[in-house]
């Protein structure tokens, strides 16, 4: 009959699926945000001068891969957006935080156009991300300097967002 040509010694199943205790079972933990933050600083490196951008901190704390998701969650949203209002572009989750017991993490980011007065030029930042462990402890500083010129902040800040997408 058809299941004695599939009869299987159930003593060497055991050996087959791997032990009770689940010791012997290494699952590597998947960094692909990690990875897209990497490439976005790669992106920014290849793109634009160190001159006209900051990186003070680095882009690859040490931080869980949940933070990561979340962070590139975030840039997603800033970047999407496709609304500014009142010449910014803001996302500052100290409303909220992203909970990880023991720590607490937040976001900064910011871009923005604003005209001066007693200059009578338009100036702006096209984009600052900061990523903050707690109060006040800054784990990712980066961002570029203010430029004179909305067409010129309004360009740098869609190359910025070509990075990220391309990251």
């Amino acid at each position: 009959m058809w299941f004695d040509i599939v009869k299987v010694n159930l003593a060497n199943l055991k050996t087959l699926q791997g032990d009770a205790d689940a010791k012997g079972i290494d699952i590597q933990e998947s960094n692909k945000c990690k990875e897209r933050i990497i490439r976005f600083k790669r992106n920014l490196y290849r793109e634009f001068d160190d001159g006209v951008w900051y990186n003070l901190e680095g882009m690859e704390p040490e931080i869980p891969e949940k933070v990561y998701c979340w962070v590139v969650e975030k840039l997603d949203k800033f970047f999407n957006a496709d609304f500014i209002k009142d010449g910014k572009r803001e996302i500052n989750s100290l409303d909220e935080h992203f909970n990880s017991t023991p720590d607490m993490y937040d976001i900064e980011l910011y871009s923005s156009r604003r005209h001066t007065a007693d200059f009578e030029k338009n100036n702006g930042t096209p984009f600052t991300f900061s990523l903050f462990r707690g109060p006040h402890k800054p784990l990712i500083e980066a961002g570029f300097y203010p430029l004179s010129g909305i067409k010129e902040t309004n360009k740098r800040y869609n190359d910025i967002k070509s990075c990220w997408e391309r990251a």
